[in-house]
């Protein structure tokens, strides 16, 4: 199947579409059911109708698991979709042709396949709720992803079947045995530069026609040479004998930076009416705690316990 889309599409467009049906094919996860309904046909393979819809939702299936679809344009979204069509005919045409020939899978080798996807296992084991947790996450139906996996096998059983019962002539084994048991006889000699130097002679303009010749040879990258000192205060400090009368006109003159802004407490007691308040002011005055009276007077509750 992979064959009919390489031989599709070129480019880099052939490429993406290739990866990406590859990936899709890989994790099971193909949008294709059985007989195409709804809208005009995208084709008819063995008396079964392809809808356009079955070839839209394996589009759609494949661009959900990519995340190269925003990148295409209208143009190649369409090339892409043919592609998708040739892929679902192609495989139609197999599963019917296989299926002609007398080529069947059984549930129990299908349940075996999908016991071996890693996607499906846990700790090297099948899981049934790993299993049902990734058909729900991407989707798919039991029943129809159990399906897809049994056309697989079908087509890939003519090809395994083949493989496993090839043979070679004697004449094939005699050459393999021949070649891999073939030694070689290697000889070598080592010229070392060093005998020839002394007998080279080099003038002026020969060096400088070397060097006008291979100038990036030579180059070495931009470099500044920095010279710095570096003073630190911590390091300065004990050196420092400052003597009382230098500490007090040092202090004279910056008395701002050891100054601190005035600063007022502000307490007060909120009552309804002046009359009352000059009461309990006067009562202050003559002794009162403050604090007390607050508490007992004040209408403001949030202050009257501070």
């Amino acid at each position: 199947m992979l064959q009919l889309v390489r031989d599709r599409a070129k480019g880099v467009f052939a490429w993406i579409i290739l990866v990406a049906i590859a990936l899709a094919f890989a994790l099971g996860f193909n949008a294709f059911g059985g007989g195409g309904s709804g809208g005009r046909d995208a084709a008819v393979v063995a008396g079964t109708k392809i809808s356009w819809l079955e070839v839209d939702n394996y589009l759609q299936q494949l661009v959900q698991d990519n995340s190269f679809a925003d990148d295409l344009s209208n143009g190649e979204i369409q090339k892409l979709r043919l592609v998708a069509r040739n892929a679902v005919v192609q495989r139609y045409a197999e599963v019917a042709g296989y299926t002609k020939q007398g080529y069947a899978i059984g549930q129990q080798q299908t349940a075996k396949a999908i016991a071996a996807i890693p996607f499906f296992q846990q700790d090297g084991k099948f899981s049934e709720k790993l299993y049902a947790q990734v058909l729900q996450q991407h989707g798919r139906h039991d029943a129809l992803f159990r399906s897809e996996v049994a056309q697989d096998l079908l087509l890939q059983q003519l090809q395994s079947g083949l493989l496993a019962s090839s043979f070679s002539l004697q004449l094939e084994l005699d050459n393999i045995v021949r070649l891999l048991g073939q030694t070689r006889d290697v000889g070598y000699v080592i010229v070392p530069a060093i005998k020839f130097i002394k007998n080279i002679k080099l003038s002026a303009a020969d060096i400088a026609e070397y060097y006008a010749g291979h100038k990036s040879l030579y180059l070495a990258p931009d470099a500044v040479q920095v010279e710095y000192v570096q003073l630190s205060l911590l390091d300065l400090l004990p050196a420092i004998k400052a003597t009382n009368q230098q500490l007090q006109e040092y202090y004279a003159n910056n008395k701002d930076l050891f100054s601190l802004p005035a600063m007022i407490k502000v307490r007060h007691i909120l009552v309804k009416n002046k009359d009352k308040a000059t009461d309990l002011a006067n009562r202050i005055k003559r002794g009162s705690d403050f604090a007390d009276i607050a508490k007992r007077y004040s209408q403001d509750k949030s202050s009257a316990s501070k």
